[in-house]
């Protein structure tokens, strides 16, 4: 096995670590969906509007795929 060259590795973790910033909480990253709150990302309401609605603010919470709102 060769070793992995220091740029792929790095490029390969920071990667990683933006996909656990932005993830659904259950999958261990976006703890408390701090980055969901912090952009207005309304998450997984099946009920949103937002597939009829456009340009306009969302006044949802996050809420998560196993119904746990931020």
């Amino acid at each position: 096995m060769s070793p992995i060259p220091s740029k792929v590795l790095f490029t390969h973790i920071l990667d990683n670590t933006m996909e656990g910033f932005v993830a659904e909480p259950i999958s261990g990253g976006n703890r408390n969906m701090a980055f969901w709150r912090k952009t207005g990302f309304p998450a997984v309401h099946h009920d949103c509007p937002c597939a009829t609605r456009y340009n306009e603010k969302l006044d949802l919470d996050p809420l998560s795929i196993a119904g746990r709102a931020a």
